[in-house]
């Protein structure tokens, strides 16, 4: 049987430390050939509020919690050679995933078994924030990556250890922008009177 799922979103973030009471009145609901078997309910509370502001111009990643600015590192995004793939995509990305670790390969560019430390998924399309030994003296001065967020090892294992999956990555500044073909989850990159016209119900 495929597999399909939902995808809500306000149209703002979530206010911190907000308590969220999720009800699904789904049962007997034709779901595209199978139907639903109950109804759902689930709560969960909101975290902390942080977001990242990310200006590729600036050369620097600017972490916001709870509206203040908690950090500012030095870092460096994708190198603008007119090759759009070497971008680092404009608009809102999420914290996908964590990794102490990880294998980065893209035979395309040159490399591959590249071992990023202290690693956070933004998107499904490659996009990490992580440590770089190898270009800390371009950090916060140029943009020299194959399109992830490169970090020094103290500044990436400190962002490590305050990222959250679901967190927003508000990247700015660049012309090409995230968009479907860059993954699941690009639910953000809408306007939100354009993403209820998206809507199935």
């Amino acid at each position: 049987m495929k597999q399909s799922r939902a995808h809500y979103r306000t149209a703002e973030y979530w206010p911190a430390y907000t308590t969220v009471i999720v009800t699904a009145d789904l049962y007997g609901v034709d779901l595209g050939g199978v139907w639903g078997r109950a109804d759902l309910t689930d709560t969960f509370s909101i975290g902390r509020g942080q977001v990242v502001k990310a200006d590729v111009n600036s050369f620097r990643l600017v972490v916001m919690v709870d509206g203040a600015v908690a950090k500012d590192y030095p870092v460096s995004y994708g190198r603008d050679t007119g090759d759009t793939e070497l971008e680092t995509r404009s608009g809102t990305h999420i914290v996908q995933e964590k990794h102490d670790s990880f294998t980065m390969c893209n035979p395309k560019y040159g490399y591959c078994g590249f071992v990023a430390n202290w690693a956070v998924r933004i998107s499904n399309n490659g996009e990490f924030i992580h440590e770089n030994a190898a270009v800390i003296d371009s950090l916060g001065k140029a943009n020299v990556s194959h399109g992830c967020v490169n970090m020094s090892p103290t500044d990436a294992k400190d962002f490590y250890g305050t990222a959250l999956c679901g967190d927003p990555v508000e990247i700015i500044g660049t012309s090409t922008q995230l968009g479907p073909s860059d993954g699941d989850l690009y639910d953000w990159t809408y306007d939100f009177p354009t993403w209820r016209s998206l809507s199935a119900v």
